[in-house]
This record gives C-alpha cells, sequence and structure tokens, in this order.
C-alpha cells in the first residue's frame, strides 16, 4: 500500500501475518488514515509546514509538507466526507504511529490531542483519525531537573504562563530531562519534590525571547509558610481575638527574583493557608473585596530564609488601579502587554501583567512607585489620567492610591541599527535616498540618504516588517533596488548587505491623434522576455512618464474605451533617457475565443497568451480572461485594437499543438475564432463498487460507453478483473459515460448514470475513479389465491398492481413499479430493510403490507387479500374548501405510514380497521393566521371501499391576545413611580411568547414591564405592571408619551403574521404632594381574649392622597395613655404609588380590666412628616378582659368604641391634592 511498507514475516499490527500461515481471506482489508487541519494565527503569516508520520511497526517515516493556509480538498476524512484538511495519510495499515509537527519555531496548540508537538496515534482497522491545532509562534525549552547534580526523575513541573494564557505540564524522564514546546511569552516553572522527609523546591521565570537552553533546574530546600488570611479590624497588623480568618481566597506569593506560586485559605479552617517555596523574599497578594463598599485587599513582604515561617497576612482597605500599557510606534498608538511592578514600600510591591486593552487590580491605599519592563523595551512614562481636566495625561513617577486610578504606562522599541550599502556594478551610489515603510501602513515611511560611500549610515528602525526602496536619479537614469526586511523585536543590528542597484531610464511622451492629445494606456513589453511588460496611463494634459530597464522594447497602446479604436505598435531601443511619441491610429478592432477542435468547448483552465506580430515584426500580446476563454470581450475595456493589416498570430499552450496562422485585421472583425488541436493522453479509469458490508469491490468485465457528439465519438471499452480500463492517446475534450452491468444472471445490477469525465490537455497521464450504483433484484407475480392453494393461477393473477417499496420508518417511497398484464414485476433496490405496500382497486380492491428484508436478490410472489380503497377529503368549517394538508400520518394494526393527499384527497388502499390520522394545516393567506388540526379515528371498512368520504375540521386562530390597560393617563411625582396594569385574554390556539416593550424612552425616565414576557396557552389570563419613573430633573408639567407594544414575531420575512398591540401611555411629571396618612381600619384576634392571651393588633394604614413619594410613617399603639408595653414604634413604607395602603401589626398581652387601644400616626416622633391634615391619625377600640372565660356566664363580652379623628371630630377628610 501507499506510505506503508510491509512485512509480512515480521509486522506487528492487527493485520500481522507469520511466515508458512494459512490464510483465507475472505475480503479487502481496509485501510486506515490520519489527518489534521491546522487554522494560524496571525503572527504565522504564510509558512511552509511539515508533518511527519513514523511507523513503529516497520520503523518508516514519510512526510507531508504544505503551505499552512492551503488547505486539501479530500474524501481522507470519511468517504464523502470532503472537507478541507492541511494533511492527510492514506491507506494505512492498523498499527501504532507517532504524527510530529517538524518545524521549530512552531507549535502546534490543542493539549487535548498534541503534546510537544507529537500525538502518538493507535489506529485500527478502516479508522480515519483526525488531530487538528492552531499553529502558534512557539519555542522549544529543554533542560534538566537536579538536585545535588543528580537528576530528579518522573517529577511534574508546572509551567504557568504569566499573561493567564494557558497552563501546561511537563514530566521528567528517569535522568531528569524534560522537554517540551510552549507558545511565546513568559512563563513561571514550578515544582516540588519530596526526598525522604525533606522537601524540595525549585521556581523560575523564563521567557521565549531570552530563555538559555539547556534550562538547569537546580533544586534546592523547600520551606514552609503558614498562616491565617485575616480580617485586621483595629489595623495592628496583629491576628487579635475575635478578627475573622478569609475562607476560600487565593492567595499569590510573587517572587522578587521572578515568579510566582499560589494557595487557597482553607474552607472551614478560619483562612488558614500553608505553601512551600523556595528560600527568597516574596510579596504576598490577597483581595477578599468584602460587604457594603469595603474593598479588603492584603499585600505585605514575607522572607523565607533557610527555615519555614509563620507569617499571618492581615487585611487593609484598598483602591483599584487601571493600567494600560502602549507604545507609541510610527505615529500609531498600540496597546501592548508586559510585566508592571508597583512598589508600595514598606506596603510592599506587586508584579501585574499588563494586558490588552488594560489590566485592573486593587492594591492597599497608599504610594507607589512604578517601573515596567518588555523585552525588546525600554520604560519611558508613567501617565495618570486626570479626572479633573476631562481625562488629560499627567507625567507622574509616583502616585499615591487614595482613590480609583487609570495609569498609563509607556514603552518604546529598541531601535535597530542597519548596516549595508546601495552601488551599481561595485560602485557605491552616494547621497541616495532610502525609504522604508510598514508593510501594515505603506504610506507611512521613514528616509534616509547613503554617504558619499554609498554606506548606510545612522539607519535606526523601530523593529517591524518593512518594505524598503534604495532610489537615485541622475538627469533621468535611475538607480533602484527595492526589498523587504523583517526586524524582529529586540534585535539590535542587521546588516542588509550588499544591495545592488537596477539601472532605469526615464521615458515619458504623448499619444495624439491628429495632432490632439489623446487618454489610454502604453506598454511597454521586453522583446527578450513578453511576460515583461509595463504599462503607462497617458492622459491628454500630461501624456505619460515612467522608467524601464535599458533594452529593446514592443510599444503598443490601448485606449480602453469600447467606444473609441486607437490604437499604435512599434519598437524602442532604449539606451538612455529618451522621449517617445505616440502617433495613434483609428483602425481596426476585434475580440475573439479561443476553443479546443476536439470538442468546440472555449478552453477556460486558465489566461492562455496569444501573440500578433505585423508585417513590421512588431509584436502585441494579449491573453484570455481567466475562466472564459474570450479575449477582446470585456465591457470595461472593450474591444482589441489595431492598426490594419496583416498579424502572424500564434499560441504556444501546454498540452496543444502550436498553432500558428495569419489573421488580417481591418476595420471591424467580429470574432476570431482560434482553434487549438490538444495532444493526445493517457486516460484510465476505475470502477468499483460498495457491497452490503461497505467494502469497495472493483466492477469487473463491465462495458463502458464513452460518447461525444460534437466529435461523433462513440467507444465502448470493458473493464478488467481489477475494474480498470486504460485507454492510450485519448483526446482531450469531455466524455459522456454510462454503464449498464449485471452480474449472476441478471440478480445484480451495477449502473454508472450518464456523467461526464473531463479529459484535460497537458496532463499526460489521468485517472478517473467512479462508484457503481449496485442494486440486487426484486422480482415476483402478484395475485389473490382465490382457491387458497398457494399457486398464482392464471385467474388469479393482479394486472397493473402497483408495488410500493417504502423505507422502514413509514416515511418515504424509495421505489415503485406496476405490475404487467400477468401481475409480474421487477425492480432494483439496494439491500437493506424495507416496508413492501402491493395493492390494486381496479374493480375490487386488494392489499398486502409486510416487511422486507433484502440481503440479495429476492423473487417475492405477493398473495394479496381483500382491501379497501378508502378515500377521504376533510373541509373546512369555514367555507367547506377541501383542505390539503401535507404529511399525514397514518397508522393502524402493523401499518404506520407518512401519505400524502392527491388534490385535497386521501387515496389509499389499506387492510380493514381502524386508523388514527394525524396531520395540521396552517393557513398562512390572510390578515390572520389559521391552523386545522387533524386527529381522526377512521373505521375503514369495506362499505366505504372506493366511495368518498368527507368530514369537516374547526379552524382555529393560531396567535391572539386581546389586551386593555387600566389607564393610559397619569400625573407622577418627581422621583416616584406610577404603575399601569395591562391584562391579557388568550385566544389563540399555539403556545405563544408575547414581548413587552416601552420604546424610545425619554432621557431621565425609567419605564419597565414586570413581567416582560407572557408565555401564554389558549385561553389564559395574564397580567403584566409597567412601572414608569421620572428622575428629579424632569420638567413639571410636561408631559411625556411612552409607546408600548405587546407584540411576537418569528423575526422572519415571510407569510406568518406578525403580532402587535400598541399603546400611547401619556405621563405627567408633577411635583410630590404632601400625603394624608389615616387609620382606614384596625382589628384584633382573638375575638374574646382573657388574661395572659396574646393579642394580634392589625391596623391598616392609608394614604388619601396620590404622588406624595416614599414615606417612612412612624406607627404608634397605645394602651391608653401608656405606650403599649413590649411594643416599639412601628414605621409604615410607603412607595408613592397611587391609593397605597400599608398594614402594621402588633402583639399586646392581655390583662385584666377595660383597656382603650389606641393606634397613632407620627406621635410627635417625626418632625418631617407634613401632612394634608394631622388631625384623623389616629384610631382606637375598647376592650374588656375578664380573668376567666367562665367569669360570665352569657360569655365574654367585647366592646370596641372606634374612635376616628379624636382631635377633628367624626368627619372623614377626602382631600385631592394640586399643585399650588
Amino acid at each position: 500500500m501507499d506510505e506503508h511498507e510491509v512485512v509480512l514475516a515480521s509486522y506487528l499490527g492487527n493485520s500481522a501475518t507469520r511466515a508458512g500461515q494459512d490464510l483465507e481471506i475472505s475480503e479487502a482489508l481496509k485501510p486506515g488514515s490520519i489527518w489534521g487541519s491546522f487554522v494560524s494565527a496571525d503572527e504565522i503569516g504564510s509558512t511552509q509546514i511539515t508533518v511527519s508520520l513514523y511507523d513503529n511497526t516497520n520503523g518508516t517515516l514519510v512526510n507531508s509538507t504544505f503551505l499552512n493556509q492551503n488547505y486539501l480538498s479530500s474524501d481522507c476524512p470519511d468517504e464523502g466526507d470532503t472537507r478541507p484538511v492541511s494533511f492527510c495519510f492514506e491507506k494505512l495499515l492498523p498499527g501504532n504511529y507517532t504524527l510530529r509537527l517538524e518545524n521549530d519555531g512552531i507549535l502546534a496548540d490543542n493539549t487535548a490531542d498534541w503534546a510537544n508537538n507529537s500525538i502518538d496515534v493507535v489506529l485500527e482497522k478502516g479508522n480515519s483519525l483526525g488531530y487538528n491545532a492552531t499553529l502558534r509562534n512557539g519555542f522549544r525549552i529543554e533542560g534538566s531537573l537536579t538536585h545535588n547534580g543528580e537528576g530528579i526523575s518522573e517529577e511534574q513541573i508546572s509551567i504557568r504562563n504569566v499573561g493567564f494564557r494557558g497552563s501546561y505540564n511537563v514530566f521528567t524522564n528517569e535522568n531528569g530531562y524534560f522537554a517540551t514546546v510552549l507558545p511565546e511569552g513568559t512563563y513561571d516553572l514550578f515544582t516540588l519534590h519530596q526526598e525522604g522527609n525533606n522537601t524540595l523546591a525549585y521556581l523560575e521565570r523564563i521567557d521565549s525571547n531570552t530563555v538559555s537552553l539547556p534550562i538547569a533546574a537546580a533544586m534546592g530546600p523547600g520551606y514552609a509558610i503558614e498562616g491565617t488570611l485575616f480580617q485586621d479590624v483595629n489595623a495592628n497588623k496583629t491576628l487579635d481575638e475575635g478578627e475573622k480568618g478569609f475562607e476560600s481566597i487565593e492567595i499569590k506569593f510573587d517572587s522578587v527574583s521572578g515568579g510566582t506560586v499560589s494557595t487557597t485559605s482553607t474552607i472551614g479552617g478560619g483562612g488558614e493557608y500553608r505553601v512551600v517555596l523556595p528560600a527568597g523574599i516574596y510579596n504576598a497578594y490577597a483581595l477578599m473585596g468584602g460587604e457594603e463598599g469595603q474593598n479588603l485587599v492584603a499585600l505585605q513582604t514575607v522572607s523565607l530564609i533557610n527555615e519555614d515561617d509563620d507569617s499571618n497576612i492581615s487585611s487593609n482597605y484598598g483602591q483599584n488601579v487601571i493600567i494600560v500599557m502602549y507604545e507609541n510606534h510610527l505615529g500609531n498608538e498600540m496597546p501592548i502587554e508586559g510585566l508592571v511592578n508597583l512598589d508600595g514600600g514598606t506596603t510592599g510591591a506587586l508584579n501585574i501583567w499588563a494586558t490588552d486593552p488594560s489590566s485592573s487590580l486593587t492594591l492597599p491605599i497608599g504610594d507607589y512607585a512604578v517601573v515596567a519592563e518588555k523585552y525588546g523595551y525600554t520604560f519611558e512614562n508613567i501617565y495618570e489620567i486626570s479626572t479633573e481636566t476631562n481625562g488629560s495625561k499627567e507625567e507622574i513617577s509616583t502616585f499615591e492610591l487614595n482613590d480609583i486610578k487609570e495609569l498609563i504606562v509607556e514603552m518604546k522599541r529598541i531601535p535597530t541599527n542597519i548596516s549595508g550599502a546601495f552601488s551599481f556594478e561595485g560602485n557605491g551610489i552616494p547621497n541616495a535616498n532610502i525609504s522604508f515603510s510598514p508593510i501594515s501602513d505603506p504610506l507611512y515611511s521613514l528616509n534616509f540618504s547613503t554617504d558619499e560611500d554609498g554606506n548606510l549610515s545612522n539607519v535606526t528602525l523601530p523593529p517591524d516588517n518593512y518594505l524598503y526602496t534604495f532610489s537615485y536619479n541622475d538627469n533621468g537614469t535611475r538607480y533602484f533596488a527595492a526589498g523587504q526586511v523583517i526586524l524582529d523585536i529586540g534585535q539590535t543590528n542587521f546588516d542588509l548587505g550588499l544591495i545592488e542597484a537596477e539601472k532605469k531610464y526615464d521615458i515619458n511622451g504623448l499619444a495624439t491623434l491628429g495632432g490632439n492629445p489623446e487618454d489610454g494606456m502604453v506598454t511597454f513589453t521586453s522583446v527578450s522576455d513578453h511576460d515583461d511588460t509595463t504599462t503607462f496611463e497617458i492622459t491628454k494634459f500630461e501624456g505619460y512618464s515612467g522608467s524601464l530597464v535599458g533594452g529593446n522594447y514592443y510599444v503598443s497602446f490601448q485606449d480602453a474605451i469600447s467606444s473609441q479604436h486607437y490604437s499604435f505598435i512599434g519598437t524602442i531601443n532604449l539606451n538612455g533617457p529618451q522621449e517617445y511619441d505616440l502617433a495613434l491610429k483609428d483602425e481596426g478592432y476585434f475580440r475573439g475565443e479561443i476553443v479546443s477542435s476536439s470538442d468546440g468547448d472555449l478552453i477556460q483552465d486558465g489566461t492562455i497568451e496569444i501573440q500578433f506580430e505585423s508585417a513590421d515584426n512588431v509584436i502585441f500580446v494579449t491573453e484570455t480572461i481567466i475562466g472564459e476563454g474570450l479575449f477582446g470581450s470585456t465591457i470595461d475595456y472593450g474591444k482589441i485594437d489595431l492598426p490594419n493589416g496583416e498579424y502572424s498570430v500564434e499560441v504556444d499552450l501546454e498540452g496543444y499543438d502550436l498553432f500558428e496562422d495569419t489573421f488580417t485585421v481591418n476595420g471591424d472583425t467580429e470574432k476570431y475564432t482560434i482553434s487549438l488541436d490538444p495532444i493526445a493522453v493517457d486516460v484510465t479509469l476505475e470502477v468499483s463498487y460498495n457491497n452490503a458490508t461497505g467494502n469497495k469491490l472493483p466492477v469487473s468485465n463491465a462495458d463502458v460507453r464513452f460518447t461525444n457528439a460534437y466529435a461523433e465519438y462513440d467507444q465502448t471499452f470493458t473493464t478488467d478483473e481489477n475494474g480498470t480500463i486504460t485507454i492510450s492517446d485519448m483526446t482531450p475534450r469531455t466524455y459522456e459515460i454510462e454503464m449498464t452491468h449485471f452480474e449472476n444472471g441478471d440478480d445484480e445490477r451495477f449502473k454508472l448514470n450518464a456523467q461526464n469525465v473531463y479529459v484535460k490537455a497537458g496532463k499526460e497521464q489521468q485517472t478517473f475513479k467512479r462508484d457503481a450504483d449496485w442494486r440486487v433484484k426484486l422480482s415476483g407475480t402478484v395475485f389473490y389465491d382465490r382457491d387458497f392453494n398457494g399457486v398464482a393461477n392464471t385467474e388469479d393473477l393482479l394486472a397493473n398492481s402497483e408495488i410500493e417499496i417504502w423505507n422502514m420508518a413509514g416515511t418515504d417511497v424509495q421505489y415503485n413499479t406496476t405490475a404487467d398484464e400477468n401481475g409480474e414485476y421487477e425492480l432494483y433496490l439496494y439491500t437493506g430493510a424495507y416496508q413492501s405496500w402491493i395493492y390494486t382497486n381496479e374493480e375490487t380492491s386488494y392489499v398486502e403490507i409486510t416487511e422486507l428484508e433484502l440481503e440479495g436478490a429476492l423473487t417475492l410472489n405477493a398473495s394479496l387479500n381483500r382491501g379497501i380503497n378508502f378515500k377521504q377529503t376533510y373541509l373546512s368549517s369555514v367555507d367547506s374548501q377541501a383542505i390539503d394538508f401535507d404529511e399525514i400520518d397514518m397508522q393502524g394494526a402493523n401499518f404506520s405510514f407518512e401519505i400524502e393527499m392527491k388534490d385535497g384527497v386521501i387515496d389509499v388502499t389499506v387492510p380493514d380497521g381502524i386508523y388514527s390520522i394525524v396531520s395540521e394545516y396552517e393557513d398562512l393567506s390572510g390578515t390572520n393566521d389559521y391552523i386545522f388540526n387533524l386527529n381522526d379515528n377512521a373505521n375503514i371498512t369495506d362499505d366505504k371501499d372506493g366511495i368518498l368520504q368527507n368530514k369537516t375540521i374547526e379552524r382555529k386562530l393560531m396567535r391572539g391576545i386581546e389586551v386593555n390597560v387600566d389607564r393610559t393617563e397619569a400625573n407622577v411625582a418627581l422621583g416616584q413611580t406610577v404603575t399601569f396594569n395591562f391584562n391579557g385574554t388568550v385566544n389563540g390556539h399555539l403556545n405563544t411568547i408575547y414581548n413587552l416593550n416601552v420604546d424610545n424612552i425619554p432621557s431621565n425616565w425609567t419605564a419597565e414591564f414586570a413581567p416582560n414576557k407572557w408565555g401564554v396557552n389558549y385561553g389564559e389570563n395574564v397580567t403584566s405592571e409597567l412601572k414608569i419613573t421620572p428622575d428629579q430633573t424632569v420638567t413639571v408639567d410636561e408631559k411625556e408619551t411612552f409607546s408600548v407594544t405587546v407584540s411576537w414575531t418569528d423575526e422572519n420575512d415571510n407569510q406568518v403574521d406578525d403580532i402587535t398591540h400598541t399603546f400611547e401611555i401619556g405621563v405627567t411629571p408633577i411635583e410630590a404632594q404632601s400625603p394624608d396618612f389615616v387609620v382606614s381600619e384596625l382589628l384584633w384576634n382573638p375575638e374574646s381574649p382573657t388574661v395572659g392571651t396574646e393579642v394580634t393588633l392589625t391596623a391598616k394604614i392609608s394614604n388619601l392622597v396620590n404622588n406624595t413619594g416614599i414615606h417612612s410613617v412612624p406607627i404608634a399603639f397605645y394602651d391608653g395613655d401608656v405606650p403599649m408595653k413590649g411594643v416599639d414604634i412601628i414605621y409604615a413604607e410607603f412607595e408613592g404609588t397611587d391609593n397605597e395602603e400599608v398594614t402594621v401589626t402588633a402583639i399586646w398581652t392581655a390583662t385584666k380590666g377595660s383597656h382603650p387601644l389606641r393606634v397613632i400616626i407620627d406621635p410627635g416622633t417625626n418632625t418631617t412628616l407634613t401632612e394634608v391634615d394631622s388631625t384623623n391619625n389616629e384610631r382606637s377600640i375598647t376592650i374588656s378582659v375578664s380573668s376567666t372565660s367562665e367569669d360570665d356566664d352569657n360569655s365574654f363580652r367585647t366592646i370596641a368604641l372606634i374612635v376616628v379623628g379624636l382631635v377633628g371630630g367624626l368627619a372623614y377628610v377626602s382631600y385631592r391634592s394640586k399643585r399650588s
């Protein structure tokens, strides 16, 4: 097999054999494949990628090399699956393989599959395994983990990206060696190792740009630091009794030598923590946050010097710092990322990775100094964004953190020194102009000059990807060079080397017709290389100008206007600056096409060059439009213009004989057809099929017909035992092929339906693969066994019976035919499981429905039983028109099919019985959408055979809702809320979700529904409140109108009707009114208390005035003139809504005697409560309590004297406020 060397005597995979073994091979071994698709990160650009596959069984290695941005269109993932892939190793035997990305400096980033740019693959028979990844700039790290010079084996090293872009792990081998590939960046390496009773630790920070390999990861003693992270309430830095610990909080230990390790305070342990670290100085940092606006944070220095340490970490109040790191590069401010150190002196210091676009952290309140570092950059300045000057930048060296701060850290790329020389034929060119433009912004340039010797002097550039030009003009003789240079960040020097100039001469001139200048395009074509062309634009006012390398050129002019036909051809020997004018002619023009002589079709594979040579030996070159095979046929530029005359025409196209012709241009030539003779090629056709088990096998000894009507070609070729046809010297053209082949008599049919094969010119050996359609024969006789002898006698035959073969789900007729006059039928089917439905309703109805398992050719003589030709139509309840249901689910005993109506009628032949018939039809034609739900039980009996039945189906509204609102106008006090109550009654039959929206809410208002959606079913009633609030800045008495909608839409532009109910709600803001609170009700329970009973007093407090705003109203309960014992002042909270009532309760323990119990509003405790009427603020009852319930034989009686408005009399005050 391809890409796999098989040694039968020693192969160890799943298909291994041994010498001398007898094998019976029943089918081919299906090969497997290993493939992958790569997506490239932006920094990769266009790069050649190499992936290797190593066969661990026999030691072979194959490579696949490709451009990262190119993809294969292959069925490698699976047969019929043509998704694009980057690489594919096919036709692989089962076994163990190693897949590897071979590029240094590139990472296959997908930790789920790839590790260290490789994957160990176990491939089973016929499997197709895909491994995808994102390609990123990467770097390889390797080193040894040791202690006292001895390698530490089988230990895991944690690798954490400092910029929070992922974590990785690598294990050491038996010698302590480790290696992996990582994305470019800065990383912390950390591990612990237990050696006896001692713990060893290693922590180091590395950067992909500066790391020195191999890494000498020498472990040293690890020391434990433990303590409690606590809330330092009294700020004495000491854990005092009662001060709580913070649980489940991340604590970071940031080494001043580089590297960070994190741990988490315990849960249920009171905030305790423990971590083992190498000796050193660390800054411990934790963010706790807190409740009620607290912003608690911890930052303190911890020293581990050759012993374990106990260190409690105390909290401080903190503030937030926002950090933005940027660079001013080539005139653009660009966010970048890097390490920022904030040093609070005795408070501690912290390193933070500044991310794009910004980073935020919390630090203890205090003073901080700021420095920053990033590979390839210098730290320039630190700025604070001032809130007092509209966000201007203020340069600082330190800052005081007492409020939220935004800091700008400015970095600068370290420039690269550029050296080199500009010369021509070994001589330096002094004072030449040098220009560098970044590829990302070609209009921006950095300009320099060569010195007196042609060298680059004092040329420095900030690293980037540049296009450069060198130029020098010596009185029309120009020296020029161009190129590209990539300067990596951190690169201090770069030598361009010797830049050799190209010498060009200035050329200019006018194009005139009869002395009048004209517009157009002039093209100079090198005589020695017709692919070397330069085109300049000519204008009437300025003509053309440019520069060319010295030499001989053909010159041509095209006016590029479809309505004009000005032309020129000529030659020039350019050996110095020159003025060259074009004397135009208004003569010939034409268009053309290039076809293949073998079939007359346009040759459209690519552009084709056509050369026209005049009698003066001037050559004009044009080409066809790619994908069209035409020239001189574009709308924009019109036909090809040439002076009248006779031209020699030549077309030299690979795969075709050289075309030579003479063509006369004389005015308008409508079309010039060039017919190329293709060179014969060798063609192979491979015909195969998939058998019942899915194995691909050849179609042998089959006749395949090749035809081409244009060439009157009609030939038949026969496949060999491998299903292959090899044809030598075949003329390239498009052929139609077809094949019908039978085996085992006519039990099996192999068919290629008519299809095209495009034999391309220029490709000497071409192979085409075609899959034949393989089916087996199902045949038999349909009859009704009148004498029950099991034999299809002549009088039993059912001519013209319908044979339908359905899928097992009963949803689709996959094959069908009609029996002949003898009841005989024949079908070719794929193997598999089906349902057969065979019936006739000529004179008498017969039917047979059964399951069919087809493994090969089968004779199925169908003995039918009496059936009923069931015809049914369903009529609309509105207009009695037939409803054309789309798919109908019809089920009965051993019967389940999806049937279709014919002209609004169910017409099926089935056994008698009871059938459920289910479907639905949506009528979207009118203003409203309706639905017809079909749910019928049909008792199909002999008396219904062939007789049309009718039933009426109710038309139902699909979606509908009636909506009303309690009012559409209201006043509301500033800062208060007015409520509108919306009610909906559902009359649509489909479950629907309606959205309640307020459009275009004015500034300084809020308006929202609660709830803002109604999910409803038929017949339901739903409600929602619309709450509208103006803030204190809204202008009083200026009415606002709110457009409110209750709507449903499917968000598609179709026939489905959207539903929208619109309301205009008017709200007028007014000043808040003074309230008038009254005790509108006072109740007690139980009704007959005895001594010691706890009596619940319930008072309802009402506000008689609307739009009064929020109030907290004090309520007091009295027993006589004494405040009720054990009952404090209770506050009734009013929100300012209309007709608002609040209920308050108190518990009074009954004592013997008569008690005047009083409820008083604002009992002199609230000096800020101003009411319209304060004389109605009290209500009372009198309760008589006896010692026991038996004191009165006639039962306990309670007299409640309700006193309303003790000061103002028994008057009910209704007050409607209005603004004064």
